[in-house]
């Protein structure tokens, strides 16, 4: 019971960064410096590939990179 709810929170805080990550980039993405976008996109790659395989959800990050493309261009 313990390890499921563990892995459990284990997903849900991953995926409340990942959104938060992605929020924060459509809201402030263009005043950022180049640095900080870089590692913001690499932080949010990364919490991905940890969970790619391991929860659905993580696989919509494709379509919300979309979105947010053609929102920004």
């Amino acid at each position: 019971m313990f390890f499921s709810c563990s892995i459990f929170v284990y997903f849900f805080s991953l995926f409340v960064v990942g959104n938060y990550v992605i929020s924060f980039l459509a809201s402030r993405g263009r005043d950022l410096q180049a640095f900080v976008t870089t590692s913001l996109i690499q932080l949010l790659s990364r919490i991905t590939k940890l969970a790619w395989f391991d929860d659905d959800r993580f696989r919509d990050i494709v379509k919300e990179a979309m979105t947010f493309l053609t929102q920004v261009f």
